[in-house]
């Protein structure tokens, strides 16, 4: 126990005078609604499959995003994927 206390004391002194770059990076963060494209603003799913698309089902059909745009499937719509 004597030689526990300097040695936390010293790492104590040590930390203090070692100046900590603690701060966090900040990422953009983009916001997408339905007018940039996406089916809904209400999302109940999303995936990314295996090459990179973002999948988002939504109350208004099932909308991909490749990273700039959205493309919608809706129910019934004659270019909708079988």
């Amino acid at each position: 126990m004597k030689q526990f206390v300097p040695r936390l004391s010293r790492l104590l002194l040590i930390l203090l005078f070692v100046p900590l770059n603690v701060g966090a990076e900040r990422l953009p963060v983009k916001i997408y609604t339905s007018a940039d494209g996406l089916g809904s603003s209400f999302i109940d799913y999303l995936m990314r499959d295996s090459r990179g698309f973002m999948w988002f089902c939504t109350r208004d059909g099932l909308s991909r995003f490749d990273g700039s745009r959205f493309v919608t499937y809706r129910v019934g719509d004659k270019n909708a994927p079988p």
